[in-house]
């Protein structure tokens, strides 16, 4: 019915192996292997049974079944399953249908390419149900589009379900645990809601669709009415197809029988629950996926679908099924075939070779039955294999990296009879001297091999490939199969599995390669291989010191046990299966591991020794009792990292994974410290975090470095470990920012009510201002450059005979660049103010104060991102003044000293991150005074309008409160240390101004200065005019 197959590509084969029969003569020493390999299969995948068999090309036959009914709380108690046990087939159901119907081409009562419209007219009550198809589609669509899978109609399924919108057919059938009815005219309106899938009769693809078969059903009762023998789909199976293959085991049920007490339960935990499958009635599968059958009847049945031994159809009407399964030229589930006519082709994904037949998949169910044909000319390959499991994508609750998979058990048992065909050609694959043991060509083994000095798994010399689909496979070197056994006993040996060398094993409890004596060494280049419940690929448990590497090309299937002496594992290729380590034993490398890493060893992520930052990958981490290793490469931002990722099968999250528990173990660093605004990753983990390191060991003080103003954590998020430094850079430069323009806009002010620009009448008067400041950085922390611009205007007026004033708005924009890519800073302020001055004798007094309110927009560069963050600023300025001027000839000399004040309160505020860790700031405030004490001199000659100037000041800055600001960030907490404001700073400046007649009075100034704090360059130009 569903269909969903492993995820990996379709392949043809050229079987570059010499075949020998698996034959009478040699099934009984073939059984062993057999039965080994399917125990060991669903052992693997942790389902709870399996049922499977064999025809050879002489006509004998291998069958087992391993494993239970299903749970104990189902109908058949858990039982151990017997070979007789009944299945649910799924879309082997198709292969029925598509019988029936091409019977009834044979009889001249159908057209393959007869359209449905034709059949409605024809036999308009028995085709009732294509009522809700358009005509013209009815019109458009074939016999043979129907049967090969080539009308665009979707999958209705994955349509709305009549009953309960905003849900699905499948969906709604699961949730009943298959107990649930529609009828062909409702399964069709949810086909027909969905969007069509392919141009129909297109034979360059095929889109896989269940409602093609169930309207293939309704041509087959059509067909029958036609002929003069109404019957429904199910009598016309049982009466064309069942009976007279004598199929005694198989039957298209009418309800929730299934015919016998000899039956399996099917079970799905989709919904979280396990769900029970037992009681489906047939009328959504429908006649794509409803009947029932045994292992001996499929394989019976498989025989005659793919060799038409019995002449079930017509000579001509066999090899027009036929076509179109060689070319793998569509999907069916995610794995490429080529579609027949209620029959395709595919290949299988271990050895490549072709195989014609078909699947079926329903909930609760997986099956296949398909024929190898091997090499045409011969029998000696030719195999009929067919499997059942009463699992589907079932994922055990104690943690499985793979979901269920029929496919696996399936190819590996055509592998098996490849393998023993090829030892039974050359049995010397191996031999051994006193140097050690080579073994060159393909050798099976049922005993443990014991070596010693070297021990040497060469290329088999063999290979499978298929050019027509770009598959090349190395043949298996050697390979053990035994339950509870030991393939290899390595003592003090040197072990190399060289590239496309395999080492490969099928056993319950098997340990593939256990290492003992002193010390040993493996080099994996190759694969080592080993498949069944609690297989153990690798044994170094044993009090040896041993080296184990699995180079960037390596594989590695099945647990390693690291857990005796002081072991070193570097894995920089793939471990599907789980890693324990003892308290002497180290994980090293960049490569993955698809299962968990546990135990009281070291985990050192990354590539040994190197410059750059690189990472490991597991699938699960639990370092109880052990340490995670981190090296920091602080100048670059970076540390090695280790990836806790959640693992995927055929689109589903694997049980348990990408979870870090991280209580009871230690956490060690090493390297150099980081430098800036930096957050370094050193641990992710998909789906969480649980608990924290109990111990840090940070002898390269990289939490702790030299004094500084960065301040280092290591964070704890919901799916993530940091270690950040954090700079006051950014805020530094705010605060220096918000200084500078508030200085600019208070020195333009009390130039404005100076004593040269005392006002006899009201004047008005706008000024363009512009800065630059430049900071080096400070205390190991970044500088940045300021660049200011606004504009200043107001009015202003006498104040009684000695006095005057002005009322002055000013708008500012800073920008603050952090050096280093540190990013930028905005301040964006408006404030307002009053000035007023007067003279006292020979001296003049001035005095200004402002109120502004500010925008400030902050960036920080983290290493892995950027973080924004927006608050807002109230500000206080305000400066007094005091000078003297004497006119001496065309020039007027004077003195002038001045005190400054400013402080700024600012909101606090939390960031927002893609990346990283968002922040959060605390309000804070700060002030700060100038004092400054300078000289100006300005030429008025009688006879020009234009008045030139210069001036020097000296200023000194004090901080009266620091703009330290507190920062927390899931669950650390500190505070950064304010950059000193506390100089010198000499400034130097000339200008001019013109006067036009009576009219306004234009002037501009630059001025420059260095100092203990910045090197600034400001200009401002101006007009004034009166009233």
């Amino acid at each position: 019915m569903y269909e969903f197959s492993k995820n990996q590509t379709a392949l043809i084969i050229c079987l570059l192996l010499p075949s020998y029969p698996a034959s009478a003569q040699n099934v009984l020493s073939l059984t062993d292997l057999l039965d080994t390999t399917h125990e060991s299969t669903v052992g693997e995948f942790g389902f709870f049974g399996s049922t499977a068999a064999i025809q050879f090309g002489d006509a004998t036959r291998w069958t087992n079944a391993t494993g239970v009914t299903g749970p104990a709380s189902a109908s058949e108690g858990g039982r151990a399953l017997v070979v007789e046990d009944r299945f649910h087939i799924g879309s082997q159901t198709k292969t029925y249908t598509g019988t029936v119907v091409l019977q009834f081409v044979d009889d001249g009562v159908v057209s393959l390419d007869d359209t449905l419209q034709d059949w409605y007219t024809l036999q308009p009550t028995a085709t009732a149900a294509l009522s809700v198809m358009p005509q013209s589609l009815r019109e458009t669509l074939t016999v043979h589009d129907l049967l090969s899978m080539r009308t665009g109609v979707a999958e209705y399924l994955g349509g709305p379900d009549p009953n309960n919108p905003g849900r699905t057919v499948l969906d709604v059938w699961n949730a009943n645990a298959g107990n649930y009815d529609l009828t062909r005219q409702q399964l069709l309106t949810a086909s027909l809601a969905l969007a069509p899938t392919m141009t129909p009769g297109d034979q360059s693809t095929f889109e896989y669709s269940n409602a093609n078969f169930m309207m293939a059903g309704i041509i087959a009762e059509a067909a029958s009415c036609q002929a003069g023998n109404c019957r429904d789909i199910g009598q016309l199976i049982t009466d064309e197809v069942i009976t007279p293959l004598n199929l005694t085991d198989t039957l298209y049920p009418i309800g929730t029988e299934w015919g016998t007490t000899q039956h399996t339960n099917g079970t799905w935990d989709y919904y979280g629950t396990l769900t029970d499958f037992s009681e489906t009635t047939p009328s959504v599968p429908n006649s794509a996926g409803a009947m029932i059958s045994n292992i001996e009847d499929q394989l019976t049945w498989l025989v005659e679908l793919t060799t038409n031994a019995q002449g079930i159809l017509d000579a001509a009407t066999f090899a027009e099924r036929l076509q179109n399964t060689t070319d793998m030229n569509g999907m069916v589930g995610t794995v490429a075939g080529g579609y027949g006519l209620g029959i395709y082709g595919q290949h299988s994904l271990e050895t490549g070779a072709f195989m014609l037949g078909h699947g079926g998949e329903i909930s609760g169910y997986q099956t296949l039955m398909f024929h190898f044909p091997g090499d045409l000319n011969t029998s000696l390959d030719d195999l009929f294999i067919v499997g059942n499991i009463n699992t589907f994508l079932n994922i055990p609750s104690d943690r499985a990296f793979l979901p269920s998979d029929i496919n696996s058990i399936y190819y590996d048992l055509q592998k098996t009879v490849l393998l023993y065909n090829a030892y039974q050609a050359n049995p010397n694959g191996c031999t051994s001297n006193a140097g050690g043991t080579t073994c060159t060509a393909t050798t099976v083994a049922d005993t443990t091999i014991v070596v010693g000095n070297t021990f040497t798994i060469q290329p088999s010399g063999q290979r499978w490939v298929s050019p027509a689909v770009d598959f090349d496979a190395a043949v298996p070197t050697y390979v053990f199969y035994g339950d509870n056994a030991t393939g290899v006993t390595a003592t003090d040996t040197a072990v190399t599995v060289e590239a496309d060398g395999i080492l490969e094993g099928y056993g319950n409890s098997l340990t593939l390669l256990q290492l003992g004596g002193t010390a040993n060494t493996v080099d994996i280049s190759g694969e080592i291989e080993a498949t069944g419940s609690d297989a153990v690929a690798i044994d170094a448990s044993a009090g040896s010191n041993d080296t184990i590497t699995v180079t960037s090309a390596g594989n590695v299937t099945g647990d390693i046990l690291a857990t005796g002496g002081s072991d070193v594992l570097r894995v920089d290729g793939a471990v599907l299966g789980d890693i324990t380590l003892g308290s002497a034993a180290r994980l090293e490398g960049s490569g993955m591991v698809m299962g968990m890493v546990a135990g009281p060893g070291t985990v050192i992520p990354g590539t040994p020794n190197s410059t750059a930052a690189s990472s490991m990958t597991v699938a699960r981490f639990e370092p109880t009792g052990g340490a995670l290793e981190i090296t920091v490469f602080g100048s670059a931002g970076t540390a090695n990292i280790l990836l806790v990722d959640e693992q995927k099968s055929e689109g589903f999250a694997v049980s348990d994974t990408g979870i870090a528990v991280l209580n009871g173990s230690t956490l060690r660093l090493s390297g150099t410290p980081l430098s800036g605004d930096f957050q370094a990753p050193i641990l992710t983990a998909t789906n969480g975090v649980t608990g924290t390191f109990s111990q840090i060991e940070d002898t390269a003080d990289l939490l702790d470095p030299a004094p500084g103003r960065l301040q280092y954590d290591l964070i704890y998020t919901a799916d993530s470990v940091l270690l950040t430094s954090t700079s006051p850079a950014a805020f530094d430069a705010v605060a220096a920012g918000s200084y500078n323009d508030s200085l600019i806009v208070l020195d333009q002010a009390q130039e404005q009510v100076s004593s040269s620009n005392r006002p006899i009448r009201p004047f008005g008067f706008a000024r363009a201002l512009g800065s630059f400041a430049s900071y080096a950085s400070q205390d190991s922390v970044a500088g940045f450059d300021i660049g200011t611009g606004g504009l200043a205007a107001g009015v202003g007026g006498p104040l009684g005979a000695l006095g005057y004033f002005a009322l002055t708005v000013a708008q500012t924009e800073t920008s603050a660049n952090v050096e280093n890519g540190g990013g930028d800073q905005d301040i964006n302020n408006l404030s307002t103010g009053f000035s007023f001055g007067f003279g006292v004798g020979a001296l003049d007094i001035a005095a200004s104060v402002f109120y502004g309110q500010a925008d400030v927009d902050y960036r920080r560069k983290t290493g892995s991102g950027t973080a924004h963050g927006s608050t807002e600023q109230q500000r206080w300025s305000a400066i007094i003044g005091m000078g003297q001027t004497v006119a001496r000839g065309n020039w007027s000399p004077g003195w002038h000293s001045s005190l400054a004040y400013f402080k700024v309160t600012e909101d606090a505020f939390t960031e927002t991150a893609r990346t990283g860790v968002a922040m959060s700031f605390e309000d804070r405030s700060y002030e700060r005074v100038r004092l400054g004490l300078g000289v100006k001199s300005e030429s008025k000659p009688r006879d020009l309008a234009l008045s030139p100037w210069v001036s020097a000041d000296l200023f000194y800055h004090a901080d009266i409160d620091s703009s330290d600001i507190r920062y927390s960030a899931s669950g650390s907490s500190g505070t950064l240390k304010a950059r000193s404001a506390d100089g010198l700073e000499v400034r130097v400046g000339a200008g001019a101004s013109y006067t036009a007649g009576s009219g306004p009075i234009w002037s501009a100034g630059i001025t420059a200065s260095g100092g203990d704090l910045a090197t600034t360059v400001r200009l401002d130009a101006s007009l004034g005019f009166n009233f």
